[in-house]
């Protein structure tokens, strides 16, 4: 999460949920943000909804700037017959 310029602005404490169907939710993890920039990185998981809880809050208000979520994309071969 990139917080550009709301450097005073951030979540010092967060988690992470993804979920396949958006109603049963595994977390992947809590993870510590800082003010400019603030990576989580988890093991690869299958999801097709993904959900951030602030869990801690850092300045008046909170803002993300850019959010990118970067992973392996799922691929189906197709075996045809000899």
């Amino acid at each position: 999460m990139n917080h550009g310029r709301s450097k005073n602005d951030y979540a010092p404490k967060y988690k992470i949920e993804t979920s396949l169907n958006g109603k049963d939710w595994q977390s992947v993890g809590e993870f510590k943000g800082t003010a400019k920039l603030s990576i989580a990185r988890f093991k690869d998981t299958e999801a097709k909804f993904i959900r951030l809880s602030i869990l801690e809050k850092k300045g008046g208000y909170w803002s993300i700037h850019e959010l990118d979520i970067t992973g392996k994309e799922k691929t189906q071969k197709t075996v045809s017959s000899l």
